[in-house]
């Protein structure tokens, strides 16, 4: 108890945190990056990271005529996967749309471990290059070791990585930036067992709902289909589907999310 309470007190008290650089270039070393939260206000705490990181990434410059159109191509092949494609084809037919998605920098943030309650409402969240395609970014052999290991997204990372980790309760409207440790990168670490246990929770579930599927598509009838029936066996299938959304929603959905609070800083190892 006095160790989660001294915890509770730090995140309250800091004025800056510690975030995690992983470099594409494997001759660099994994570094502890810091960031003071008095640049930023009270009710930017969440956005500030994103903002510095969006800077930063935005060193590269404006994206090239040739690196526009396989960025454009990028978003036609995600929106045709979602079903989007009038939207996309909206956005691409306005030059002030195209220019300002364009011109605007972006982050691809990924949850590694989400914010549930009974880890403390604490999560790891992945920052990188959303134009790594579309400028040609190589490969970082670490940070998709990583992601692969602790979830079950495949890689690849292109580009330079950042990991942060914070205290995310929307419960009760509370969030707290806290520190990320070169450390804290093993597989030992108390955070890295929980993102295991979920990878492999998910992954059950997925082969489960796979299996239920493949059944309820056996059980279509070969010859002349009663109506009645195909109805069920759609309705099934559509509440698997569903049920499958909401599983990785649940336990993979991208956002600000981060760590096991009620663990303290001794995740470190």
């Amino acid at each position: 108890a006095r160790t989660t309470l001294i915890f509770l007190l730090s995140i309250h008290i800091s004025t800056c945190f510690k975030f995690l650089y992983i470099p594409c270039d494997n001759s660099l070393p994994v570094e502890e990056w810091k960031y003071d939260l008095r640049r930023a206000s009270a009710e930017d705490e969440i956005g500030c990271l994103t903002t510095h990181l969006q800077q930063w990434f935005g060193r590269a410059g404006s994206l090239t005529s040739s690196q526009r159109a396989t960025f454009k191509e990028n978003i036609m092949m995600h929106a045709t996967a979602k079903g989007i494609t009038d939207t996309a084809s909206k956005i691409f037919n306005d030059d002030e749309l195209t220019n300002n998605l364009m011109s605007t920098e972006l982050l691809d943030i990924v949850t590694i471990l989400p914010s549930l309650p009974e880890h403390g409402f604490v999560s790891v969240t992945m920052y990188v290059d959303d134009r790594g395609v579309a400028r040609g970014l190589p490969r970082n052999d670490r940070a998709t070791s990583f992601l692969e290991a602790a979830t079950n997204r495949a890689g690849p990372v292109l580009g330079d990585a950042f990991l942060a980790r914070c205290y995310d309760n929307e419960r009760f409207d509370e969030f707290k930036r806290l520190d990320m440790f070169a450390g804290d990168l093993t597989s030992s670490a108390g955070w890295m067992k929980i993102c295991h246990h979920l990878r492999e929770k998910s992954m059950a579930t997925q082969d489960q709902v796979k299996e239920c599927m493949d059944m309820l598509q056996q059980k279509r009838p070969p010859v002349s289909p009663d109506e009645e029936a195909m109805r069920r066996v759609d309705t099934e299938i559509e509440e698997l589907q569903a049920a499958r959304a909401d599983e990785n929603t649940t336990e993979f959905g991208d956002g600000f999310a981060v760590f096991p609070a009620i663990h303290s800083p001794a995740l470190r190892t």
